[in-house]
């Protein structure tokens, strides 16, 4: 299995392609969301903010899939407002409102940063202490839906990725 951000999600399938066996596209907007015990599969939109070293991705995940993502190569919180209220503003209002009201999930941002997102967007931003444990949660999760699709059952699910190119059914 591989963890990429949705921006570059197609070059990484292509090397999946490459790959001897099997390989997964986990994206990693759902892996993080996921490690912090969101409900990835309910139509309720949480506001994932995922700071890196090399930038920051802002993403709206339900029902199993991103629904909007971001890219931004600034990590400071002025650059990720704007950048999330861009990607809002172009979703459906509903959806909008709904993942404004639930407020943000952030990893890999510090606690100063945050209270500084949440001030520029007017949102509670919750931030996770431990990036690594979340991610690796996420994937720890994510391991049992990949066995399963992987395994005799063939469970149906909307948020793992075959070497196909395609998403799996989501039911």
């Amino acid at each position: 299995a591989l963890v990429v951000p949705t921006s570059s999600q197609y070059e990484w399938r292509s090397i999946g392609d490459r790959l001897p066996g099997e390989t997964a596209i986990l994206l990693r907007p759902i892996t993080v969301a996921t490690g912090l015990g969101l409900d990835v599969d309910s139509a309720t939109p949480n506001l994932v903010v995922d700071v890196r070293s090399d930038g920051s991705e802002v993403s709206v995940v339900c029902e199993s899939e991103v629904l909007a993502a971001r890219d931004t190569p600034d990590t400071d919180p002025e650059a990720i407002a704007e950048t999330a209220d861009a990607m809002l503003r172009d979703l459906d209002p509903d959806v909008e409102y709904d993942a404004r009201r639930r407020g943000a999930h952030a990893i890999g941002i510090n606690p100063e940063s945050a209270d500084r997102l949440a001030h520029l967007l007017e949102i509670t931003v919750r931030v996770a202490s431990r990036p690594e444990r979340v991610l690796a949660g996420g994937v720890l999760t994510d391991r049992k839906l990949i066995e399963a699709y992987f395994g005799a059952s063939r469970p149906k699910l909307g948020r793992l990725f075959h070497r196909t190119h395609r998403p799996l059914g989501a039911g």
